[in-house]
């Protein structure tokens, strides 16, 4: 009997483990996020390099709209595939001006699921480490 209940056990646990790993990254991503604080890289002469921390709300739609404190850095669609996020806009120098690009990044979950850290694919984007809001 106990053989049996600790069987149960065991299955149920691993389906909701699979289940968890099924739904992968789009369902985690959805929301609105900070990430760490940053000062940006200018090729503004004279205008000081912007500090502050960029925020991205990510909807179910496929879109999402991305700042860096007042500057927008881009609003777009985004696609996952994998362990992968593109956004098909993203401004690494918002006071400059010059229109966005694409950038492709690696998605890295911290324990707890409030956290992930964004690192760059092939690109000069810095590393962002996100904060569930």
């Amino acid at each position: 009997m106990k053989k049996v209940l600790l069987l149960a056990v065991v299955l149920v646990l691993s389906i909701n483990s699979c289940k968890k790993e099924e739904a992968g990254l789009p369902e985690f991503v959805i929301g609105n996020w900070k990430s760490q604080e940053l000062t940006l890289w200018t090729q503004s002469e004279g205008v000081p390099s912007p500090e502050g921390c960029y925020t991205i709300s990510i909807k179910t739609n496929g879109t999402y709209v991305l700042t860096f404190e007042q500057y927008p850095c881009g609003a777009d669609k985004y696609t996952i595939t994998g362990d992968q996020i593109y956004l098909s806009k993203f401004d690494m120098d918002p006071v400059w001006g010059d229109p966005p690009g694409p950038q492709t990044f690696s998605v890295t979950w911290l324990p707890g699921e409030t956290q992930m850290i964004w690192t760059s694919i092939g690109g000069n984007a810095p590393e962002l480490t996100w904060a569930k809001q």
